[in-house]
C-alpha cells in the first residue's frame, strides 16, 4: 500500500483544486494536439544541458537534494514533507512528496500503471487516459515518467508524475494543468537537477 502514498497524494491535491477550480471558467485541454498512441512502451533517455536556461518568467525551487524551475507569480506552500505551487488563476499546480527512499517504482511498466494504480484512481471518480510510462534521465537523473489525460468531477486535466530517488529520499512531482500549458512540464522536467 506504501507504493500508492505519494500518487494519492497528489490526487488529494488535484481534488482539492478542482473543487475550488470547478467554479471558475475553464479551458478544455483535449486539443487537437492530444495524441493516442498504442505503440508498444518503449525507453527513452533524454540527456539535456547540465545547467538548463531558465526562462525570465520562472523562478528556481531548491532543497537539501533537488532543483526545478516553476512559474515565479505563482503561491507557494511549503509545509512537512509536502511543497505546493499553485497559479490561482488557472488552478495549475506543481507539487512536490518527499518520502523515504525506496525502489517501489524503478521498474513500472505501463502494464503495472493500468493494472495497479488506474482502477484506484478511477474509484475515486477520475478517469484516466491516454497514460504513458517512460524511463528517462535528466541531467544525470533517473527519473519515472508517468503522463496521463485525466477528468474528474467534469474537469478535464493532464497530469505528469516524476518519480525519483535522490539523497535519503524519493520524490515525487507532479504537474498538473487544469488549463493547458504544453511548456510547464517540459521546462520543469528539463530543469530537474540533483544539488549535491
Amino acid at each position: 500500500m506504501k507504493r500508492f502514498f505519494s500518487m494519492f497524494i497528489a490526487i488529494i491535491v488535484v481534488m482539492g483544486s478542482i473543487v475550488i477550480f470547478a467554479s471558475c471558467d475553464t479551458t478544455d485541454t483535449n486539443n487537437e494536439d492530444t495524441k493516442t498512441t498504442t505503440a508498444p512502451q518503449t525507453t527513452t533517455v533524454v540527456t539535456t544541458v547540465p545547467t538548463p536556461v531558465i526562462p525570465d518568467v520562472y523562478k528556481v525551487y531548491k532543497n537539501d537534494d533537488l532543483s526545478f524551475v516553476y512559474p515565479k507569480t505563482w503561491d507557494v506552500d511549503e509545509s512537512n514533507d509536502m511543497l505546493l505551487i499553485r497559479d490561482e488563476d488557472t488552478g495549475n499546480n506543481i507539487n512536490l512528496i518527499t518520502e523515504p527512499k525506496h525502489n517501489l517504482y524503478d521498474n513500472l511498466t505501463l502494464e503495472q500503471f493500468n493494472a495497479e494504480y488506474k482502477p484506484v484512481y478511477e474509484q475515486m471518480g477520475m478517469t484516466v487516459t491516454n497514460a504513458s510510462v517512460e524511463h528517462k534521465e535528466v541531467n544525470g537523473i533517473k527519473v519515472v515518467v508517468v503522463s496521463y489525460s485525466a477528468e474528474m468531477l467534469g474537469v478535464s486535466m493532464k497530469q505528469s508524475q516524476y518519480m525519483l530517488t535522490l539523497g535519503d529520499s524519493t520524490y515525487s512531482l507532479t504537474i498538473t494543468e487544469m488549463v493547458s500549458d504544453a511548456a510547464l512540464a517540459l521546462n520543469v522536467l528539463n530543469s530537474l537537477k540533483a544539488v549535491k
